[in-house]
């Protein structure tokens, strides 16, 4: 039998695959819809999508040729190529999401999940950098099998892997405290967004170099403390606060980033 990439649950069956990705595709083409060129598109939490573009941006320099596959509607490719003057080019499966992408100035393929024929379209050894931003938490264990492929394929030598995806262990920890506080269980729904367990690093067929925990204390306080106090409002003077506080708490943001090296 083989061995499953991701064991959180096995919602991906030969007969439901097809019909779960018909949900995806649903899902985000709605949101594309709702809202637009914006952050809500992808993220409802603003704050925590800042922090995400502003670490990535730490990994790229001028000049780097960047791929962002999962590009939404292009604003974190628009950030970094105005913050460093990188070199980028998207990946997105929503066709909605694409166009907005494109509108930018953007070279964008639309393609199928873990399309096999991905590297053709780009080439081999092409990009210093590949990032996926939850990407992996929309994708089967066979698609995801496929991406790490292409991954590794379009990668120059030495060049770096930016996986920033969500993860099921950080999130007990942090229903663990809300259990406390008496808070409800922060569910996901694993139709579209179904987090990884920390066994699909052994899957990842390059070198992991760094692990990168930089969101652990924002979401601490703002699914916790905040949650109690202001409910779902993220853009609270707390969460504001919290977003910005250098700490050394670990363990509790579901999205960590992992960054993986290409060494031959």
């Amino acid at each position: 039998m083989r061995k499953k990439i991701i064991i959180d649950v096995d919602l991906y069956g030969e007969t439901n695959r097809k019909k779960i990705k018909m949900i995806q595709e649903e899902y985000w083409e709605n949101r594309a819809k709702e809202h637009g060129d914006t952050v809500k598109a992808v993220n409802n939490d603003l704050l925590a999508e800042q922090l995400e573009y502003e670490e990535i941006l730490k990994y790229i320099k001028k000049g780097d040729k960047v791929l962002d596959m999962g590009c939404g509607n292009g604003l974190l490719m628009q950030y970094l190529k105005g913050e460093v003057g990188c070199e980028i080019e998207g990946v997105e499966l929503t066709k909605s999401l694409s166009k907005m992408a494109r509108k930018k100035g953007f070279k964008v393929f639309t393609c199928n999940s873990g399309d096999p024929f991905l590297s053709e379209e780009f080439g081999a050894e092409v990009f210093d950098v590949i990032i996926t931003k939850r990407l992996l938490v929309n994708l089967d264990d066979e698609d995801t099998g496929e991406t790490f492929k292409n991954i590794k394929t379009m990668l120059k030598p030495n060049g770096k892997y930016l996986m920033v995806e969500c993860f099921c262990e950080p999130l007990e920890r942090t229903n663990d405290i809300r259990r406390k506080m008496r808070l409800p269980k922060i569910e996901v729904d694993k139709a579209h967004n179904h987090y990884l367990n920390q066994n699909i690093i052994e899957f990842v067929p390059m070198k992991l170099i760094e692990t990168n925990d930089f969101m652990s204390f924002y979401y601490l306080i703002s699914r916790t403390i905040n949650a109690k106090m202001f409910e779902a409002d993220y853009t609270s003077t707390l969460n504001l606060v919290s977003a910005r506080m250098d700490t050394n708490v670990k363990g509790y943001a579901p999205e960590v980033m992992h960054i993986f090296k290409k060494n031959d």
